[in-house]
């Protein structure tokens, strides 16, 4: 008897990194703070989606986030159904 893959999705705190050239010889880093959303089957990592989140955050960072986690929840729910 085999059994269902399971699914889960992971939340995390993360940063990006960004490295700009500003000029010849010089360069300026950037990070930036957000959460991942991991999506898994089993052990494998299917994919992932990062969202900025800073200490001013703006309604469209709001607003991703939620449609992020409401999308998690659908495809968890998508295998909890069959």
């Amino acid at each position: 008897m085999s059994t269902a893959p399971q699914r889960r999705v992971s939340l995390r705190a993360s940063h990006h990194t960004v490295v700009l050239d500003t000029a010849p010889g010089h360069r300026s880093v950037l990070r930036y703070q957000g959460l991942a959303l991991t999506r898994h089957v089993d052990r494998e990592q299917l994919g992932e989606v990062w969202i900025p989140v800073g200490a001013e955050p703006m309604e469209s960072d709001d607003e991703a986030l939620i449609a992020a986690l409401r999308e998690a929840l659908l495809w968890i729910g998508a295998a909890c159904s069959r």
